[in-house]
């Protein structure tokens, strides 16, 4: 983000994902940090709060911004991987070391938790050892395809791909008025991370109005606001719910269902229902359980593993499963997105629990 670059060295934003990507499956809770930066004048704070009765095992995975694993410092140790175990009632506040003279470390993050956890994220902007800002974020559960905010000229936004295939980014700004002022596009591949100021990167002098993101598949995003710099703050969560409903109409009365190409059957895709043994968000149903056979969660199965030719999960399967709604086939559940009608299966599992059906 150029205006932070100058401004504090960087500017970073903060959204959030990683290989188990999109599901909130069974005993598996996740949550996405869209943006995250160490070093310079930047530390983050990863936050968990356990409101539950029951003990709870967090596992938090940095992420740079193409994707790759991210070593953190915390405690004297670099680490791309960090797990953490919460007491019931418990919380957990975990802050970046403090490295004025290193490089600014930027990327995002994602934390899967074995029971439901209140996560957030904070940003902290040091002037040598004294805080001079912050902003704090909570954990994102659910991607969307569109996003809307407040924007100036040196807002600054930040988006995450949580996919394994490439989304298409345009950005719109409008004015006060909502006359379309400038739009770009680019695009973000897997797993990829990106944060910008809306001026340099649509070309814009200074302006008032708003900021949409339209993408081709579900991304994370935020948007900070930066007018009192180098104070700064969160902006409201950006997602438009009226676009991001799942392309194939789904209610809570509907029965979805998975079927193998060679007709095995492989579970209810029902998160209000999640006791039933059938259930895929059952970890010990025979379609949940990460070991079983018929589970597309067993990442050495027919049906999960990423080089199975039945698997949904197989960037290159020819034969994934089918997603069934009251018995009728209407796609394929698979990562391989150039497959006609193909879902993401972390696409629908989350759109499942997000919506609780």
């Amino acid at each position: 983000m150029k205006f932070l670059l100058k401004l504090v060295t960087a500017l970073t934003i903060f959204l959030g994902v990683p290989t188990c990507l999109f599901a909130q499956t069974g005993a598996s809770y996740n949550y996405y940090f869209a943006h995250l930066a160490s070093g310079g004048v930047w530390r983050t704070t990863f936050t968990f709060v356990n409101p539950t009765e029951n003990f709870a095992t967090c596992t938090t995975t940095f992420y740079s911004n193409l994707g790759n694993l991210l070593q953190l410092p915390f405690g004297g140790v670099k680490r791309s991987v960090v797990p953490y175990n919460l007491v019931p009632g418990g919380t957990l506040h975990a802050q970046t070391d403090s490295d004025p003279t290193g490089p600014v470390l930027t990327g995002w993050a994602h934390a899967t938790c074995d029971g439901p956890v209140k996560a957030s994220v904070l940003f902290r902007d040091f002037e040598g050892t004294a805080p001079r800002a912050e902003a704090s974020v909570p954990a994102s559960t659910t991607p969307a395809v569109r996003f809307v905010t407040f924007s100036d000229q040196i807002t600054g936004v930040a988006f995450a791909n949580p996919l394994s295939t490439v989304s298409t980014l345009t950005f719109t700004a409008r004015d006060l008025g909502g006359k379309t002022l400038a739009v770009n596009s680019l695009t973000l591949p897997g797993l990829n991370h990106g944060s910008f100021n809306v001026g340099p990167f649509l070309g814009l002098k200074p302006f008032q109005g708003s900021l949409t993101i339209d993408a081709t598949s579900p991304i994370i995003s935020l948007a900070l606001d930066f007018e009192s710099a180098p104070i700064f703050s969160a902006l409201p969560p950006g997602q438009d719910d009226s676009a991001a409903d799942f392309k194939i109409p789904i209610s809570s009365i509907d029965v979805v269902e998975i079927q193998g190409d060679d007709n095995q059957y492989l579970g209810l895709v029902s998160f209000a229902k999640k006791t039933d043994l059938n259930s895929v968000f059952n970890p010990l149903g025979s379609y949940g359980a990460p070991l079983s056979q018929l589970s597309i969660f067993n990442t050495f199965g027919t049906y999960g593993s990423s080089v199975s030719d039945l698997s949904a999960f197989n960037d290159k399967a020819t034969r994934p499963p089918s997603v069934l709604i009251n018995s009728s086939p209407v796609g394929k559940l698979t990562t391989n997105q150039s497959i006609k009608d193909a879902i993401d299966p972390w696409y629908l599992l989350g759109y499942i629990r997000g919506k609780n059906y």
